[in-house]
């Protein structure tokens, strides 16, 4: 018998969208689907739509009043299938999507989720092309996604992905602290531990919508853009607090050109000055936190300081320039001061 797949799909004042998505579910090839509708308080008629579905494998989950993703972490915990898979009630699939990514990871044993390239649907046509270069990518490594994503930002569509239950549920799923970027924060802290793959193929159709209409997460409203830049900079402090070592020197092995040790000492500093190295201000932010919350201990300091050259007054100085317009410049000089210290210490 074919295993139980379990589809979620999030949908917020998307009337106009969502029956073209559930039928895009519901006229899969593959049949066997618990569908699980979650409407967040919408109020257009998305729940006359909703109640207007006869099909036994849908379960629509509604309120009346918006939750901030409460009702969809409910929603999470009816999972039922062997795997599952996630999309916006925006958004919609090929119809044999669901069959090739079950027959994939039916096959492939290792892979803990798989995604799928996608066809962007928006009338900017720059937008457009844009976005499928972000997301149309040839597979990687996994250290080397884990860089890619941290330094260039998210390259998984999320509406594409279909995890091994047993994977989504080991890692939390989504943590919805994040408005923005619970997706991304997802895939890295994943990527240390499981494989991923990128099927080369437009599976998903994905919805980009050039103006914010109906509270949208992805419009670019300075709302949203600010509360980006906040929630990555501690999404990078968290991450690169508890990204094992190795996996981190192999991940970073570009900016850290031989300085492989796994030392915790080491580790604990490199992970501040890679942070600190980059020309962000979300970078900034979160080193000016890592270095706050990790390096606090007298043989780190030490390290830091007579290993890798950069003392607590550098620190004060750097935190100091906050919100200052720096050019790169700057960093390059704070990276190559660091690592002409170390290879100096190692003659």
């Amino acid at each position: 018998m074919e295993p139980l797949v379990t589809v979620l799909i999030s949908s917020y004042n998307q009337g106009a969208y969502i029956s073209e998505c559930l039928n895009s579910v519901l006229n899969q090839s593959y049949k066997n689907l618990q569908v699980i509708v979650v409407d967040d308080g919408s109020q257009d008629d998305t729940l006359e739509i909703l109640q207007s579905c006869e099909d036994e494998r849908v379960t629509a989950l509604t309120t009346e009043k918006n939750t901030a993703f409460r009702l969809y972490e409910i929603a999470e915990k009816e999972i039922q299938g062997k795997y599952v898979a996630e999309l916006a009630s925006d958004d919609r699939w090929t119809l044999d999507k669901i069959k090739k990514q079950v027959d994939f990871l039916e096959s492939h044993g290792s892979i803990g989720a798989v995604f799928s390239w996608c066809e962007v649907l928006t009338p900017d046509l720059n937008e457009k092309e844009r976005l499928e270069k972000i997301f149309n990518v040839q597979n990687r490594e996994m250290h080397e996604w884990f860089r890619e994503l941290i330094v260039e930002g998210n390259k998984f569509n999320n509406p594409s992905v279909m995890f091994r239950t047993e994977v989504f549920q080991k890692y939390g799923g989504y943590r919805f602290q994040y408005r923005q970027l619970q997706d991304l924060e997802l895939w890295l802290r994943m990527l240390p531990n499981e494989t991923i793959y990128v099927m080369p193929e437009k599976l998903t159709y994905y919805m980009w919508h050039p103006q914010d209409k109906v509270g949208n997460i992805s419009a670019a409203t300075v709302d949203n853009m600010v509360r980006l830049d906040t929630e990555m900079s501690y999404i990078l402090f968290d991450v690169f607090r508890n990204t094992d070592g190795d996996f981190f020197n192999r991940s970073f092995s570009r900016e850290l050109e031989g300085d492989m040790s796994l030392e915790n000492e080491d580790i604990v500093c490199k992970k501040f000055l890679i942070l600190a190295c980059f020309n962000s201000s979300v970078f900034q932010d979160a080193a000016i936190l890592f270095y706050h919350e990790c390096i606090r201990e007298d043989g780190i300091l030490d390290v830091l300081e007579q290993k890798y050259g950069f003392s607590r007054e550098d620190f004060w100085k750097y935190e100091g320039e906050k919100g200052s317009v720096h050019d790169m410049m700057t960093y390059r000089e704070l990276a190559v001061k660091w690592r002409e210290t170390y290879y100096n210490n190692q003659k």
